[in-house]
């Protein structure tokens, strides 16, 4: 009798392994959930270290400031990249720097974005993009 009971819990065992693998995705998002991006259109504003507005461009992206300045790049047609390999922006036309900073115009310097690359933005706002 205690023999058969051992026998049950270990073939349940087996048979629930067997189900928990069987429904995995493998981590994979749907496909049309992760292709899906916004397009939105964001203002730059280019400032220099002096704090000057170098420039003022509407540009269209897909929601993120990186990609948002990549495209002001590609529009104004400077060569190169304006980000290295860690993710930082370096360059942005003549602008060349380590230290820069951006934030949404109407709520200050003193709220700048931790990310730049990364910073997921609103649709018709204007973002300052400073060298420091």
């Amino acid at each position: 009798m205690k023999f058969t009971k051992i026998l049950a819990l270990i073939l349940a065992v087996c048979m629930m392994s067997v189900v928990f693998v069987a429904c995995d995705n493998g981590g994979k998002e749907d496909e049309s959930e992760s292709t899906k991006t916004e397009s939105i259109t964001v203002t730059l504003i280019i400032k220099d270290a002096d704090g000057k507005t170098v420039d003022t461009m509407d540009v269209p992206c897909n929601g993120t400031l990186g990609d948002a300045i990549e495209m002001y790049c590609a529009a104004k047609g400077y060569e190169g990249e304006c980000f290295d390999a860690n993710d930082l922006l370096t360059t942005i036309g003549e602008l060349n720097g380590s230290t820069w900073k951006a934030y949404y115009e109407d709520e200050g310097s003193n709220n700048a974005f931790d990310s730049i690359k990364n910073q997921t933005l609103q649709a018709g706002k204007k973002v300052v993009v400073s060298l420091k």
